[in-house]
């Protein structure tokens, strides 16, 4: 509906592939385009995140964690140890290559002594990262200041959460946890939704 905006906040693991190709899907079955805002602060999901989710199972046979493969703990990983990619970070060429060559220092390090797998081509994902940033800078804005303009004209905010109080990394059960705190304030963390206006 045209009077719907969507928004995905900083809080989001922003698997861009994933959302190009849904978004094209739409788009193909002759729906109206979406009105889509991406935050600039969103962590990027990367190709290697998802490789080594894959690679670590892999590698773990039956002691496994039974993971989706979809790079969530790698990813999370990262984002924590601040060699994570923000969406904002993919529109500075200079910074971008220089924290891509940085990250795979580390990365091929790992894929080549523990897993033996392929290295990470710094100037083909570097290639990849700029031309979706091109794609989706038309949707890329301040979502947190975006929401809290919607909530002073009195409009509606429906928010969506991670799962429930036993997968929360703090108070769940451990180590069958999520990655996020679905207990932390609802839509104050991860949309920045203030909790006074829940």
């Amino acid at each position: 509906h045209t009077r719907i905006a969507n928004v995905i906040g900083p809080g989001v693991a922003l698997d861009i592939d994933k959302l190009l190709r849904e978004y094209d899907d739409v788009v193909g079955r002759g729906i109206p385009r979406p009105t889509l805002y991406i935050s600039d602060r969103a962590q990027v999901m990367m190709p290697y995140h998802i490789d080594f989710d894959r690679y670590e199972e892999e590698r773990l046979g039956k002691a496994g964690f039974g993971s989706t493969k979809s790079g969530i703990a790698p990813f999370y990983g990262d984002k924590y140890l601040k060699i994570g990619m923000q969406v904002c970070q993919l529109f500075d060429r200079e910074l971008l290559r220089t924290r891509l060559t940085n990250v795979a220092t580390q990365k091929n390090a790992q894929l080549e002594a523990l897993y033996q797998k392929p290295l990470i081509d710094v100037e083909a994902l570097f290639q990849k990262l700029t031309e979706q940033a091109e794609r989706i800078r038309p949707m890329v804005i301040d979502t947190t200041a975006y929401l809290h303009k919607a909530l002073k004209e009195g409009k509606s905010i429906l928010l969506e959460g991670q799962l429930g109080s036993v997968r929360d990394p703090d108070h769940g059960i451990y180590f069958y946890t999520t990655f996020s705190s679905p207990l932390a304030g609802f839509g104050t963390v991860g949309a920045g939704v203030p909790a006074n206006a829940i």
